[in-house]
């Protein structure tokens, strides 16, 4: 998403709408691909043409992946937009390693990850 053109995202948009959409139902929310947002950690603004295409094809909920904190959001009166914590093998590699102890504050990761020998 972050490197996609307006027009790829509408058209992922439509497939959207055309084949799961009438499955599950429509939703407010959605979950970036791989994390990736469509801006920065700034407030999305009309200017952002993605934010505004999404916005008015009904999502007003958007969640990205950032390891940065425990926990990240921006509540304002169009959207919510919140980080979540990827909990995948480099995550865990990277707090066994210290490089990142994010996930230090929810569970003892090195009950979960083993390496090898």
């Amino acid at each position: 998403m972050t490197t996609a053109s307006v027009d790829d995202i509408k058209k992922d948009t439509a497939l959207w709408q055309k084949e799961v959409q009438p499955i599950v139902g429509k939703t407010p929310v959605l979950i970036f691909p791989f994390g990736a947002d469509i801006g920065s950690f700034t407030n999305y603004t009309n200017d952002n043409a993605k934010y505004t295409y999404l916005k008015s094809s009904g999502f007003s909920i958007f969640d990205n992946v950032d390891a940065s904190k425990t926990s990240w959001g921006q509540l304002t009166n169009d959207y919510y937009r919140n980080a979540r914590i990827n909990v995948d093998g480099i995550r865990l590699h990277e707090t066994i390693t210290g490089e990142n102890t994010v996930l230090n504050d929810f569970f003892n990761t090195k009950d979960f990850y083993h390496r090898n020998k």
